[in-house]
This record gives structure tokens, C-alpha cells and sequence, in this order.
């Protein structure tokens, strides 16, 4: 069970990796959108564009670091992390198809006794 443990981290350390990057890139883009406005007194769209960039940023910044955090937890064998993939695992039930399918093997791995003898140490 403990190699259905460490898949599982690395599952979510990687998506979630993968969604900070994407994350801060959006940022650096509409901070440069911000940037550009600011230099040409060009158009009233470009703020607009940088703010919300820079607030889809945020967001996806506050979904995705708890998904981080707990693979690193699964990694380290924390018992806490375990509390926090059970319910990562729930919500991503509905994002069909792979956050289903990746909630789904969660919350076999999770919920299995002996996963439960590992990280509850």
C-alpha cells in the first residue's frame, strides 16, 4: 500500500504543480498587460485585463496549494495529509474525467486500513 501512496503524492504534487505554474504565469501576464497600460496610457481594457488575470491567478493559486501540501504530506508519511486527501479526493469527484478517476483511486488508498496504519504514525 505504500507504493499506492507515493503514486498518489506524486499524482497531486505534479497536477498541482503543474496548475501553480500555469498560475504564475497568468500572473506575470497580466502583470505585463498592467505594465503596458501604465506606460502607453493606452487602452481602458488592459487594466481590466491585468485585474482579472491577476485574480484568476489568485484563485487558482488558493484551489491548487492545498493539493501540493498534501502530496508532500502523503510523501512524508503525515497523518494529517491523509484527512486532507480524503476530502481533495471528494471534490474532485466532480471534476469529470480525471479528477473523477483520480478521486476515485484517492479515496481507495485512503480509506484502506492499512493506508491508515501508515500514515497515522
Amino acid at each position: 500500500m505504500r507504493e499506492h501512496i507515493t503514486i498518489l503524492a506524486w499524482i497531486h504534487i505534479l497536477w498541482s504543480g503543474l496548475h501553480l505554474l500555469l498560475a504564475a504565469l497568468l500572473l506575470l501576464g497580466a502583470l505585463g498587460l498592467g505594465s503596458a497600460a501604465a506606460l502607453t496610457g493606452g487602452l481602458l481594457a488592459l487594466p481590466i485585463f491585468a485585474a482579472i488575470g491577476g485574480a484568476v491567478a489568485f484563485v487558482l493559486a488558493v484551489v491548487y496549494l492545498p493539493g501540493l501540501l498534501m502530496g508532500i504530506g502523503l510523501l512524508n508519511g503525515a497523518g494529517w495529509a491523509r484527512i486532507l486527501g480524503v476530502i481533495l479526493s471528494l471534490i474532485n469527484l466532480v471534476h469529470f474525467p480525471i479528477g473523477t478517476v483520480v478521486g476515485l483511486y484517492g479515496l481507495w488508498v485512503l480509506l484502506r486500513a492499512d493506508s491508515a496504519g501508515i500514515l497515522d504514525r
